[in-house]
């Protein structure tokens, strides 16, 4: 893995984010109404590509992911949504600090 302060790697980054991000909104669209092989490979994939970027921070993309799936396989989806939301939350946050870097505040 390339340094995550190098330019293509915060912008790889940030795009994996993004896509992740975008899957997560769906996924609270559509939660309770259970896990499609094609949604959990595509979260697979996040948690994969995120987990390689994120460095010491890859917890919070496997956290994020298995709160999506809870969310999508739960008979009353309430409490695993307000999960994810949280790990969402803190995802964010780690990729905000990964992306500022040693030395400089997160946005």
């Amino acid at each position: 893995m390339n340094d995550i302060h190098e330019p293509e790697s915060r912008a790889r980054l940030r795009e994996a984010h993004l896509r992740t991000e975008v899957t997560l909104s769906l996924i609270r669209r559509h939660a309770g109404g259970g896990l499609d092989p094609h949604l959990e490979r595509q979260l697979d994939h996040h948690q994969r590509t995120l987990r390689g970027l994120l460095g010491r921070e890859a917890d919070l993309a496997s956290t994020a992911i298995d709160a999506a799936k809870r969310a999508l396989t739960a008979a009353d989806p309430a409490a695993p949504l307000l999960m994810l939301e949280m790990a969402r939350e803190a995802l964010a946050a780690g990729v905000r600090r990964q992306l500022a870097g040693p030395g400089r505040k997160a946005a």
